[in-house]
Formats: C-alpha cells, sequence, structure tokens
C-alpha cells in the first residue's frame, strides 16, 4: 500500500532541516567548547537520522518514535532560531514545526499503525484519552527529552561524576516514559474479515471482536445511547457499535482488576472517524 500523502509531506519536511537549522546550529555552537559542540551536533544529528528513519518505515514503533521525535526537533529549531535570530534558523523552526504537525496528525498515526497489517485487514488509531493527553503524555516526554539529553551534556561540560549519575538515572526514567508513550501506540480498532476488533490494553484485558454477521450498527453514538463507555473520555466523535447478541468482556476498573461486563453496545473514539466509518461501509457494514 503507498504512504497517503502526509507522510510524504512529513518526509519532504524532514529532509532539509539539516541545511537550515542544522547550518544555524554550527553557528551557534561556534563559541562552545569542543566536547559540548560535538554532543549537541551528535544528537541533534542522531534525533534527525532516527526521526526521518522512522517516518520511512510505517510500524507502531515509529509511530512512537515520530511522536517523540518530531516535537523534540521541533523544539531544537526553535531554540537555535530565538538564538541565531536568522532567516535561516528561522525557516529551520518554521519547517520543524510543520514537520511536528504533520508527524502528529491522524493520518500518519493511522499510516503506521497499519503497517503491521496483513492480508484483508485495516486498522486505525483511537483518540488519547483526556485525562492522560493534557497531564502524564506531555509530561512523559518532557521526561524522556530530558532524560537523554542532560547526562551527556554534564560529561562533556567536564562534570563526569554528576553527568555519569545524570545518564544512568535518566535514560532509566526516559526507557519508563518511551514504554509508557508506546502503549499509546498499540490502541486501535482493526477491520477483518470477521467483523471489527477493538485493541485497548488501556481499558480491556483481552481485545474484542465484533462479529460482522452480528453487528447491526456501527456509527456515531446517539445522544441518549445506554451502550458501553470505552471511549475514556477522549476528545472527539464518539462512535457505537450495536450487535444483536451478548459480547462479553472484562473491562479494567485499576490497574489489576478487571470486571465481567456483558454488553450489546460500545462506545470507542477513533483518530478518523469518517476513514472508520468509510471503510465500514466498503466491507458492507451498516453505518446507518
Amino acid at each position: 500500500m503507498s504512504a497517503p500523502l502526509p507522510v510524504w509531506i512529513l518526509r519532504a519536511l524532514l529532509l532539509p532541516l539539516p541545511f537550515t537549522t542544522g547550518a544555524a546550529l554550527g553557528d551557534v555552537m561556534s563559541t562552545h567548547s569542543d566536547p559540548v559542540r560535538w554532543c549537541v551536533l551528535v544528537m541533534a544529528w542522531t534525533a534527525w537520522g532516527l526521526t526521518i528513519a522512522a517516518s520511512m518505515v510505517p510500524h507502531p514503533i515509529t509511530l512512537t518514535a515520530l511522536r517523540l521525535g518530531t516535537p523534540f526537533l521541533a523544539v531544537g529549531a526553535a531554540w537555535v532560531a530565538i538564538d541565531e535570530q536568522s532567516a535561516l534558523g528561522l525557516a529551520g523552526a518554521a519547517i520543524a514545526l510543520a514537520a511536528t504537525a504533520a508527524g502528529l496528525s491522524a493520518v500518519v498515526a493511522d499510516a503506521c499503525i497499519d503497517g503491521r497489517s496483513y492480508g484483508d485487514e485495516r486498522r486505525f488509531t483511537l483518540r488519547t484519552p483526556a485525562a492522560l493527553l493534557f497531564g502524564p503524555v506531555p509530561v512523559a516526554w518532557l521526561l524522556t527529552a530530558v532524560g537523554l539529553v542532560a547526562g551527556p551534556l554534564l560529561i562533556s561540560s567536564n562534570a563526569w561524576i554528576i553527568g555519569a549519575l545524570v545518564t544512568v538515572a535518566g535514560y532509566g526514567i526516559a526507557w519508563l516514559a518511551i514504554r509508557s508513550l508506546h502503549s499509546l501506540s498499540l490502541r486501535f480498532i482493526v477491520f477483518v474479515p470477521a467483523g471489527v476488533t477493538l485493541v485497548d490494553q488501556l481499558i480491556l484485558v483481552e481485545s474484542i471482536l465484533f462479529a460482522r454477521s452480528r453487528i447491526i450498527r456501527l456509527g456515531p453514538a446517539l445522544a441518549d445511547t445506554v451502550a458501553l463507555d470505552l471511549s475514556q473520555n477522549a476528545i472527539g466523535l464518539v462512535l457505537e457499535v450495536e450487535t444483536t447478541d451478548d459480547v462479553e468482556m472484562a473491562v479494567k476498573d485499576g490497574r489489576k482488576s478487571a470486571t465481567e461486563v456483558t454488553t450489546r453496545s460500545a462506545l470507542f473514539t477513533p483518530s478518523r472517524p469518517g476513514a472508520v466509518l468509510a471503510e465500514a461501509a466498503r466491507r458492507h457494514i451498516s453505518v446507518a
């Protein structure tokens, strides 16, 4: 399957960064000591290389890499533009911000998550719960960025002991934060020949299949619906899947506890509800 247009736009935006922000970064770091200068340049090139490589390979892991890497590049480009105050730096910051918008877009996310589809499958990401989106997620990103950068910078500044300690602690914290963020890249719905499967380890103990032959309707949730809410208050259009027979599932009500629930309808919030409904209609699932 060919990559959608936003993926190509992301790749095109990432390519010129070494010639804009990269060139300006060299001027910014020219007044610093060689170890610090090389440390910053190596980290910048590494971040750019990993991010552009991630944009080339559709996979849930690369989705997490893009969600981490594109904002990191944007923050770095903004810092360079503020410090350098040159046309080159400003151009790099604008390009990096545009790349971040593309990298965090729902179309790119769906393209990455669909990279693991096989046969007659199609996967679509779910929106991040609001309680995570406006708190833990940005904190986890910040911990990752600081954890990966602080230690090497201290070591390059001749603060060997504290730099080594910060590196070990920072990389450990970054690893835990990355694992948490990656769990958000593994939440999706997948259309298969047998029906629609909801995969969301944040709220479900196991994935749930809604059999195609038993689906009455898949569409926007009604205002007075009594369906089981699995959307976790994510911001966006909530869809409802309704079946003719009861579906059993184990819904988490804490980190280590779950409740067995039986329902004939459930709510979820995909990142691109229009694309989900279009795929459902293509597979002759009622979207009335």
